[in-house]
């Protein structure tokens, strides 16, 4: 003779189980939107044709019997504008970075609120 004993957590009424699936369902596409976001925009980053180097400017001929000044900076000038397009580079990949990460939490609360009864 065994007995059962009731359980000390009532079930949830079907109306907020119902609202609950509705709503983990709702936040699992939301993740998943971003993640697909994700990859759409760093395809479109990796498939852009990157920015050419600048240019030096032209040295200016000096004129005839004058000894023309050194221009040290114009190599300089060149090198700081290609550091400012690899750090804007890396600023976009870090923001997909984040953005991915964000979107798989997303995703996995929803999981996981799908889950729970």
């Amino acid at each position: 003779m065994s007995a059962t004993l009731p359980s000390s957590t009532p079930s949830p009424k079907p109306e907020n189980r119902l609202a609950t699936r509705l709503f983990a369902f709702v936040v699992i596409v939301a993740g998943l939107a971003l993640v697909g976001y994700v990859f759409l925009t760093a395809k479109q980053l990796f498939e852009a044709p990157s920015q050419p180097l600048p240019t030096p400017p032209p040295t200016p001929k000096p004129l005839p019997g004058a000894t023309p000044a050194p221009d040290n900076n114009a190599a300089g000038a060149g090198a700081l504008q290609a550091g400012w397009l690899f750090v804007g580079y890396i600023k976009r990949l870090l923001a997909l970075l984040m953005m991915c990460i964000a979107g798989s939490i997303v995703a996995a609360l929803g999981v996981r609120l799908w889950g729970k009864r």
